[in-house]
């Protein structure tokens, strides 16, 4: 039977049930008036598969949790390890080979995944797919690659021995998901997103490891810059820069809904116009407590384990900034976000595994592993 730090545990538990609670009641207020809202408009699902995709996201968030995650990091670096020492029978070059697989490996997969998108592309549809696979799996396709790149990066900077050599190669694993997510799902928010989480995750583990310094922290935030503005077109200067009051008054003049809104996501906007003021401010409130259970949550963790405290503040980087892209949209000063909030199918299975990071085994806090240290 295995033993977990139940200190860690301790904060742990608490902060998913509030944080789960949170994210349902956000999901509920967004959902229930968005198919209020697109009543007669766009068709949804009824109660039966509601709860049927509610189950099945459950489950593999499950499946997650009982996967022996340690011991599959650790069998695939090994490998790693000893393709890299076929490029070198020098023992001091060893890091830099694996650095090397590690890096090419993961753009390999960038590579391929892309190809096989671009070549079983069966044309476009609303929610958007991968390949052949269905409606929304082109954002199913950008979580698993970036937590994907999540582990690389940082299990790779660990063995780079200087702070810039570490900013380059973060750098390269980063260009290689960014480029991957656009070229899939062609989504500039989801691309603002992850190069904001993958910059301050950097510059947090960077921290806590004692390896930042003024310039290192500078190149990362410069880089993370060229990514957004190479990655994100026109997101500043788009002319379909539109507000969501704007939209409602649109919708109030016309009377019937403005060709604009669809396409596009106005999640906020429509709490606020179909339920009031007041229950946005409520929603608002929920992500403030959310955001600070994970958060305080996370530090904890990171006083012990550097990369799984980074990974879940990776994580749930990824969803707030989002929202943040959501809000500067809907007031009208970016181009409009079409990345659905809370996304259920994304949002469930991650935080289950985020969770999973807590469950640390006594006397491992110290092994070379590649979830510890």
């Amino acid at each position: 039977m295995k033993k977990y730090d139940q200190k860690i545990l301790k904060t742990a538990i608490p902060a998913f049930v509030i944080s789960a609670l949170c994210y349902a009641a956000m999901w509920g207020i967004m959902t229930r008036t968005e198919n209020i809202f697109l009543a007669g408009y766009i068709g949804g699902g009824g109660a039966v598969s509601q709860i049927r995709n509610i189950l099945i996201c459950i489950l593999v968030g499950a499946i997650l949790f009982v996967l022996p995650l340690e011991k599959i990091c650790d069998k695939t670096y090994g490998a790693v390890r000893y393709c890299g020492s076929l490029f070198t029978d020098k023992k001091k070059f060893r890091d830099a080979a694996a650095l090397f697989v590690l890096t090419l490996l993961y753009a390999v997969i960038c590579w391929a995944s892309v190809t096989f998108s671009i070549h079983t592309d069966s044309g476009l549809d609303d929610g958007g797919h991968w390949g052949l696979f269905g409606s929304g799996s082109d954002e199913i396709y950008a979580v698993v690659i970036t937590i994907l790149a999540f582990v690389v990066m940082v299990k790779g900077v660990d063995l780079v021995k200087k702070s810039w050599s570490g900013v380059l190669f973060w750098f390269l694993i980063e260009l290689a998901n960014v480029v991957s997510v656009k070229l899939v799902t062609a989504k500039d928010d989801l691309t603002f997103a992850i190069v904001c989480a993958e910059t301050i995750m950097f510059i947090v583990y960077m921290a806590v490891q004692h390896r930042l310094n003024i310039v290192t922290c500078l190149l990362s935030l410069l880089c993370g810059a060229i990514l957004i503005f190479a990655g994100c077109d026109d997101v500043f200067t788009s002319k379909n820069k539109i507000s969501g009051s704007s939209i409602m008054d649109e919708l109030d003049q016309a009377g019937s809904m403005p060709d604009r809104i669809f396409g596009a996501r106005y999640n906020i906007t429509i709490i606020e116009h179909q339920a009031g003021i007041g229950l946005c401010i409520l929603w608002f409130i929920l992500l403030v407590i959310l955001s600070i259970a994970v958060i305080l949550s996370a530090a904890r963790l990171m006083k012990v384990s550097a990369r799984r405290g980074t990974f879940v503040l990776g994580i749930y980087m990824i969803e707030a900034f989002l929202i943040i892209y959501a809000i500067l949209a809907e007031l009208g000063f970016i181009k409009p976000a079409v990345t659905l909030l809370l996304h259920m199918n994304e949002v469930v299975p991650v935080m289950i595994l985020g969770f999973r990071m807590f469950f640390i085994e006594d006397g491992s806090h110290n092994e070379k592993s590649c979830f510890n240290v």
